[in-house]
Order: structure tokens, then C-alpha cells, then sequence
């Protein structure tokens, strides 16, 4: 059959255009798997971390440097009681960039829509409620609810200068998965500084109590008598302690109980 010149070119165009569309779909699909393997390593990083403290770090300092285009990161926690925030300047001078602590209740009013994931414009206000060390105007935000129990423990915040870096016709299955991921190793992370507190330490300076002394002494005696090694145990007293808390109150003790154990 012969073809005129006008289906030739009409055949050329669907050549190009395929090829086109083919080189898009490819790109999608490299640009999909990066995505991906970025959100793999946060979470391998996120089921290791040993502290609450050491999963802020990660969630903060992960996304920005993995995903271009987010700018900042939060993670916010109800913590009526403050036993997180506690947790997390136990032994260190000041709370972690990136910890949010909320009300009993409140995490349920920064999503707009209920409890699903919320990606889009950043509200009004909502910035200072949930990035508050992050000055520059956000365009687009990403808010996943951390749900434990079917109870919402918080929220997982990501925000963008680019307001269309997040939009309502994003995809949030990878989202919620990692928000899943972040509430369980929240929960393992928490319980676990829990029991180290209320087990071998001391709940206020953070330093190994008695109970942890009584086990390491039986210990190291055991090690003494077998290879007749040195054995030193040094006992500190701090002199007039009474004195602060007559003077100053005991909270003014505690700061110094905490100082000493820190210089000690």
C-alpha cells in the first residue's frame, strides 16, 4: 500500500511521541525507585536508633539531605506531661531541633482533613505551631498523623518553600508507611529509656543509681578475686548540698545535682 507524504509525517509524529512518553514513563520510574530507596534508609536509620533523642536526629537531618526541595522537618509529640521532653534533655543543655511537644488533643486540630494525611498550602499559623525554629516562609507543607493503638500520638511534619512541592494529588502510601514505622519505633525508643531510667538510673541526673552499683560491684570484685587485679572504688560527697536547697530551693538542688553528675 502506498503511503502519501502526509502519513508519513503523521507517522513520524506517533514515532516521536511514543518515544517521548516512553522516556517519561523511564524517567518516572528511575524517579520512583529513588524515592524509594531514600525512604528504605530513613527507616532502616529510624528502627536502629537506641534513643528518642537519636531519632529526632534522624528524621531532622535525613529528609532535607535525601529528598530535595524539603526544607524542614518536625517531629510533634503529645506530651502533656512533658516525660518526652524530659527524656530528651536529660543530661543535655537544651531540647533538639525538630521536637514539637502538644497538648492532649491538639494534634487532631492540625489536620484538616481528620485523620489522613494532609499535603498542600501551609495554613495559617500553622508554621509557628509546628516549625518554630524555621523562620522562612513555608509555600507547601506534608503533615502524616502517627497513629499507636488506633490513638494519634502526634504528628510527622515535612515543609517546603516550594508551594508546589507538596500537593493534594501526591501520592501518600510511602508517607503513611513511614509515619507507621516512626510511631512504632517511637513507642520501642520511649519505652526502652524508660526502663533504663526507672531500672539502673537515676531519674533526675541520669547517672547509674544504686541498684546499677550493687550489680557492677559484684562484678568487678568477681573479676578481683580471680586475677587479683587492682581494685579502686572512689566515694564523692558534695559538702553543704544542704545549704542550696535551704537557699535557693530545691529546684536550684536539682540543677546542681545534675551539673555535679555531669562534671563527675
Amino acid at each position: 500500500m502506498l503511503m502519501t507524504s502526509d502519513q508519513d509525517r503523521e507517522i513520524v509524529s506517533l514515532r516521536r511521541e511514543l518515544s517521548r512518553l516512553r522516556l517519561g514513563m523511564e524517567g518516572q520510574l528511575r524517579e520512583n525507585e529513588r524515592i524509594w530507596s531514600g525512604f528504605q534508609r530513613i527507616e532502616i536509620r529510624l528502627l536502629g536508633a537506641q534513643s528518642l533523642r537519636e531519632l529526632v536526629a534522624v528524621l531532622v537531618g535525613r529528609f532535607p539531605t535525601t529528598f530535595p526541595g524539603v526544607d524542614c522537618v518536625s517531629l510533634a509529640c503529645v506530651d502533656s506531661e512533658y516525660e518526652l521532653t524530659r527524656l530528651l534533655v536529660q543530661g543535655e543543655e537544651r531540647q533538639p531541633v525538630g521536637f514539637v511537644p502538644l497538648c492532649t488533643g491538639q494534634a487532631d486540630g492540625l489536620l484538616p482533613a481528620g485523620r489522613r494525611p494532609y499535603l498542600g498550602a501551609c495554613p495559617a499559623g500553622l508554621q509557628t505551631i509546628l516549625f518554630p525554629a524555621h523562620t522562612a516562609p513555608l509555600g507547601s507543607v506534608a503533615i502524616a498523623p502517627l497513629m499507636l493503638h488506633g490513638r494519634m500520638i502526634g504528628v510527622l511534619n515535612q515543609g517546603s518553600a516550594d508551594a508546589q512541592h507538596f500537593t493534594s494529588a501526591s501520592a501518600t502510601d510511602l508517607l503513611e508507611h513511614l509515619a507507621a514505622v516512626t510511631a512504632m519505633c517511637l513507642d520501642n525508643v520511649v519505652n526502652r529509656e524508660r526502663l533504663r531510667r526507672d531500672g539502673l538510673t537515676d531519674a533526675l541526673t541520669g547517672v547509674a543509681n544504686r541498684r546499677f552499683f550493687e550489680r557492677r560491684l559484684r562484678e568487678e570484685v568477681s573479676t578481683w578475686e580471680r586475677h587479683r587485679h587492682t581494685l579502686a572504688c572512689l566515694l564523692v560527697d558534695l559538702d553543704h548540698f544542704k545549704q542550696v536547697n535551704d537557699r535557693h530551693g530545691h529546684l536550684m538542688g536539682d540543677r546542681v545535682l545534675t551539673q555535679v553528675a555531669g562534671a563527675l
